[in-house]
């Protein structure tokens, strides 16, 4: 196994302030707010990563403090959480990776 990147699909059930993905210590957070049915995907396997709302760029509405480069799917087990300023209970959220390997 290798190290690979994922993408994360975050659905509203509800109201959300503000969602975040955590890998690790590095987050990538969206500084938005999120209605019932509203989808964000924020996608690392491309390069470079996007973040959509509904289809549309919202890079910009990214924290800052965000850290695109280093949100790894490391070998063996990744921990990865969401959360958000407001709504959390109220986020359904899917990961999608391919697990690579290395050839020797």
């Amino acid at each position: 196994d290798v190290e690979t990147y994922c993408r994360a699909v975050f659905l509203a059930k509800g109201v959300v302030k503000n969602p975040k993905l955590i890998i690790g210590d590095k987050f990538v957070r969206v500084l938005d707010e999120m209605a019932s049915g509203d989808v964000i995907e924020i996608d690392f396997v491309k390069n470079p990563p996007t973040v959509k709302k509904n289809g549309v760029n919202i890079i910009g509405k990214c924290d800052r403090k965000s850290d695109f480069d280093n949100m790894i799917l490391k070998k063996g087990d990744t921990e990865i959480q969401f959360d958000a300023d407001d709504g959390t209970n109220l986020l359904a959220v899917s990961i999608y990776y391919n697990k690579l390997y290395m050839v020797i």
